[in-house]
């Protein structure tokens, strides 16, 4: 996956495993819970992108 190459150069490196693994957490997580929930996969894209977008803006005011 990109996002885990990307890691390494956006995360500090005594950060990067504790990244990798929330990130596989969420993934994982959404899996697994988003099917019994059901919750449509489009939803589960559109929680992602707004994580990213808080992600960025809490980014930028840092």
């Amino acid at each position: 996956m990109v996002e885990r190459a990307a890691l390494p150069r956006v995360v500090p490196a005594s950060c990067v495993p504790t990244a990798i693994a929330h990130n596989e957490a969420r993934s994982r997580g959404s899996s697994w819970a988003g099917p019994p929930l059901g919750v449509d996969r489009a939803l589960l894209f559109l929680v992602d992108g707004i994580s990213y977008l808080i992600a960025a803006v809490s980014l930028i005011f840092d």
